[in-house]
């Protein structure tokens, strides 16, 4: 299976997963109908799993602390979609710790999106309202930036040219992604 049509799994998942971070009668009720399920939060990261399909899938998840649209330098109000940070794992394929951001928007392909851990910046490659990093050992690089690290931003640019920060926490990330590969193993 190719990055990008893995990264499209588990995005769309955790789409429909963001049930999973409503109230909890939307918990219950998503999770009956899916089978993907919420199994365990630390601080700011959720983790989650599905095992509905052939295959088993296992993320952890956060939402933006912060966010801003800027467009010829100004702040902007602008309408987005949900967005996520995701750190997936697909046993099957052998995928494990794959990063990639849903930016709630179309993203510019002819603009690189980068993500900031703390001082390291990793650029990231766009397919509609996905981008994720650019191989394996970018990701591990970045998983471990991430497990050191206090912060984390992306960066990019929308087709309508509207640059977009967004500021995830890393608290709580080390204990969510030992947690999601502990839970892909059983």
């Amino acid at each position: 299976m190719s990055r990008s049509r893995v990264t499209r799994t588990a995005l769309t998942l955790f789409t429909l997963a963001s049930l999973c971070l409503t109230p909890l009668f939307a918990v219950s009720a998503f999770a009956q109908e899916r089978l993907v399920q919420r199994r365990d939060a630390f601080r700011d990261w959720a983790v989650f799993v599905d095992e509905s399909g052939a295959r088993k899938v296992c993320f952890a998840a956060t939402v933006p602390t912060e966010s801003e649209a800027r467009r010829g330098g100004r702040v902007v109000n602008v309408r987005r979609g949900p967005i996520y940070l995701v750190v997936s794992s697909f046993p099957a394929e052998n995928v494990t710790n794959e990063i990639s951001v849903k930016l709630g928007y179309p993203s510019d392909t002819n603009k690189t999106p980068v993500i900031k851990i703390d001082d390291k910046s990793f650029k990231m490659f766009g397919d509609g309202e996905e981008i994720w990093l650019e191989s394996p050992d970018m990701d591990k690089q970045a998983v471990d930036a991430m497990k050191a690290g206090r912060g984390s931003t992306v960066t990019a640019i929308s087709k309508r040219g509207t640059e977009t920060t967004d500021k995830f926490s890393l608290l709580g990330f080390t204990a969510a992604i030992d947690r999601m590969n502990e839970l892909c193993q059983e």
